[in-house]
Order: C-alpha cells, then structure tokens, then sequence
C-alpha cells in the first residue's frame, strides 16, 4: 500500500517537474538560470570577496608599519596578513576568471545587455 501512495504521488508531481523544466533548446530557461548565477558571481560575490581581502592585505600593512619598532610578533602578525590578503586576492581574481571563461565557453549569459557610459556622443 505504501508503494502505491508513492507511485500516486510520483504521477501527481511530475506533470509539474516536466513543465518547470522549460525549453531544452538554447536560451532555454536552464541557459537564463546559469546567466543569472554568473551575473550574481561577477557582479556582487567576487568584487566583495575582492574588497575583503584587499582590506585584509591593507591591514596587515597597517599592523606591520605601527608595530614595526616595538613588537616583533604583530610585525610577524603583519606579514603573515600581507601573505594571506595576497593568496586571497590571487584567488579571488583567478576565480573571476574562470566564471568569465567558462560563462564564454558556453555561451551563458542572462540576456542583460549593459551598456559601458561614455563620456560625450561620438
């Protein structure tokens, strides 16, 4: 008996499941989802991620240059702050990267043309 309610509740849902799936053809729902999750990586988490560890890199400067005659552990702090904000922007970028190449690969995007300001009209 269980085994029914479960087939009946599979033949219920999946009329729904087919009809989210959208069109399977290109610039299918799928290709619009995929653009709007590389749009959000590109535009907000990235340049986030960046600034944070830019602000860790610029704060290990700061801890290296005020400690720098008085305390040789916070100097050491500083530079392993320095290294670490390195790594991370490093990272950061080299995964922009390759959300952008993979996003051009295959041709994603989100169907949201921008247009670049300028200064003055040609």
């Amino acid at each position: 008996m269980k085994y029914i309610y479960t087939l009946l509740a599979i033949l219920y849902v999946s009329p729904l499941v087919v009809h989210g799936a959208g069109e399977t053809t290109t610039g299918g729902s799928l290709a619009r989802f995929l653009g709007k999750i590389k749009d959000i990586l590109s535009d907000i988490v990235i340049p986030l991620l960046i600034t944070l560890a830019l602000a860790v890199f610029f704060w290990g400067i700061v801890v290296s240059i005020y400690k720098a005659g008085s305390d040789s552990k916070a100097v050491t702090q500083g530079r392993t702050l320095l290294l670490w904000g390195i790594v991370a922007l490093f990272v950061m970028i080299s995964i922009w990267g390759l959300v952008n190449l993979v996003a051009d690969t295959f041709e994603i995007s989100s169907n949201n043309s921008r247009t670049i300001p300028k200064l003055g009209t040609y």
